[in-house]
């Protein structure tokens, strides 16, 4: 299946960043490390904290949005699966479209706009589950 059809409806343009974002190497960061860093809620720490996640979660949501269309078996056109993918491609365009969080308000403004993903994404794992479904029917599992 050819790139353009695998997303079809979808810009050149975000088809191109998603692939480059989503082949950036994520940044590895410890349990231990974010319990200790996020134990003091500082001014400082919120607004590292905020430039850290606007630089890596596009790079992990357009490397899921990437995985969701490669599924095998037709899996990737199910439409619970097409409902999840998309998702996360109006969260990836959503923090590409925040330029750099260089103070208080910025991380503010950042902070509103995770609030507003991560209701987005409340129903992933259930509609995670229909396309988990549709291989049991399929396959017998």
């Amino acid at each position: 299946m050819t790139a353009k059809k695998a997303w079809e409806g979808l810009s050149e343009g975000l088809i191109e960043e998603v692939q480059r974002w989503g082949s950036i190497k994520q940044t590895g960061i410890s349990f231990r490390y974010m319990m200790e860093f996020g134990s003091r809620p500082t001014t400082r720490n919120l607004l590292i904290s905020a430039q850290f996640l606007h630089k890596e979660l596009p790079l992990r949501i357009a490397r899921r949005a990437i995985e969701l269309e490669a599924l095998p078996y037709g899996l990737s056109r199910k439409p619970a699966v097409v409902k999840v993918r998309y998702w996360y491609l109006d969260s990836f365009r959503d923090l590409r479209s925040l330029l750099d969080i260089k103070d208080k308000s910025d991380e503010l403004e950042f902070t509103q706009m995770i609030k507003m993903i991560k209701v987005r994404h409340n129903n992933v794992v259930p509609y995670d589950g229909f396309g988990s479904s549709a291989v049991e029917e399929r396959f017998g599992y």
